[in-house]
Order: structure tokens, then sequence, then C-alpha cells
């Protein structure tokens, strides 16, 4: 699934926080683990995993890039994981700063 149709369907139910998360990086797998606490603690998550830090460097920078589209961002550094946030009724928003950003933003 594309990006886009990832970000409208999250957006379609309510999604507050959209994490895309490489396997083998543990930012990403902290970024996913976290993601899981969050939606036990009743806030709706979305965790799409996108490839592996090691292997597939090139999906990765192919979702990165469709990930800037969706946002209408030119940034180039592009780490993972990615943490989209929203709050209600408002375009996704790149959390910059990544898994430490996410473990201490709050959602309540």
């Amino acid at each position: 699934m594309s990006v886009e149709k990832i970000v409208e369907t999250a957006l379609k139910k309510d999604v507050r926080v959209l994490i895309f998360w490489a396997e083998g990086c543990p930012y990403s797998e902290r970024a996913r683990d976290y993601g899981l606490e969050l939606r036990r603690e009743g806030i709706k998550v979305m965790i799409r995993k996108v490839g592996n830090i090691n292997t597939d460097r090139s999906k990765l920078d192919k979702t990165a890039f469709m990930i800037n589209e969706v946002l209408g961002s030119k940034q180039t550094n592009i780490t993972w994981p990615q943490v989209l946030y929203r709050d209600k009724g408002t375009p996704f928003k790149r959390l910059d700063g990544g898994c430490e950003a996410l473990l201490k933003k709050s959602f309540g």
C-alpha cells in the first residue's frame, strides 16, 4: 500500500499517531513498541513496517520520498522511524526528533 493510501486510511479511522518503522533499527523498534503502549492507553495508533534498515535501503528511501510528497515537505535528511501525528480535524505533521520525540510527546 502506498504512503498516500496509508495516510488516507489513517485519517478515515481518526488515527492520531502514524509510525513508519524499519526493522533492524533500534530506534524504530522502540517507536513501534511505544506505539503499542499508546494503543493500550486508548490512543489510536497505526504502525507500518517499511523494510529492513540493513537490507532495504532503496525501499526505505522510496518510502521517505513518498512521506515527503504526502506532507508537502522538502526535508532531505530522513531518519527512521518516521512519526506522523495529528490533532482531531487536522492533517498529519511530522514529529521532528523521531523516537526520542515520540517518547516525550503527550497525546492526552
